[in-house]
């Protein structure tokens, strides 16, 4: 037995692998999940019962519903978005240069944006995580990162690209249990999409080296 295969046997042996990361968002937090950043701890948010938008998190006032910025011509659907909700107050919605830091954007904000452009993938999804902002997915259909193990609607939202209109109204009927539970969940994914040196058990060096292994027949070298 190889070196490789060893280590994925003892994955598996773990429960890493298969339904362990779907059902792993339904337990309880411990110390390493929760808190996979070295940096700090987030708190879960503190949502006022008087209000939908403003909550605590993590220190800062997160009081925005809604962050995104991107190039508007890179896509007919940023274009959507920006034309619908470009000017709505309750949104930061940029194309262009933004009047803050681009990290602030996502921590003082409930919903991240992810909206495709002309590239494939961007790194949006991961720096919503990092920042504790549910990411939204405006995309009919969209390969998420580790999707074969990690079920991606216990912690965000995926909206259809038909419904950008409806943007607003959808996010807004989310209830603040269901806002909470999204939150918790994504604490607790936020180890998943982590790179250290050297690396940690479940971070994504090991993520990707699985995805890696399970793709090892589908491209051949030929010689």
């Amino acid at each position: 037995m190889s070196i490789l295969q060893y280590f994925f046997s003892r994955l598996w042996q773990e429960k890493v692998l298969g339904v362990f990361f779907l059902d792993h968002v339904h337990g309880q937090p411990d110390s390493d999940s929760v808190s996979p950043w070295p940096s700090s701890r987030m708190m879960a948010p503190i949502i006022p019962e008087d209000s939908r938008i403003s909550i605590r998190s993590d220190g800062n006032w997160v009081n925005r519903l809604v962050f995104f910025t991107g190039r508007r011509q890179n896509s007919r659907i940023r274009e959507k978005l920006l034309s619908s909700w470009g000017n709505d107050t309750f949104m930061d919605i940029f194309s262009g240069n933004l009047p803050f830091q681009y990290e602030e954007g996502f921590r003082r904000s409930r919903y991240c944006l992810h909206v495709k452009g002309y590239e494939v993938n961007t790194a949006r999804i991961s720096d919503a995580i990092h920042y504790g902002c549910i990411p939204v997915i405006i995309s009919n259909y969209y390969d998420l990162p580790f999707s074969n193990v990690l079920d991606w609607s216990k912690f965000s939202i995926i909206i259809s690209q038909e419904d950008i209109g409806f943007l607003k109204k959808i996010l807004l009927s989310v209830s603040r249990h269901m806002y909470l539970t999204l939150y918790h969940n994504l604490c607790l994914v936020r180890r998943h999409f982590t790179w250290h040196t050297p690396a940690r058990s479940y971070d994504a060096f090991y993520m990707t080296a699985y995805q890696l292994w399970l793709r090892r027949g589908l491209h051949r070298l030929s010689y």
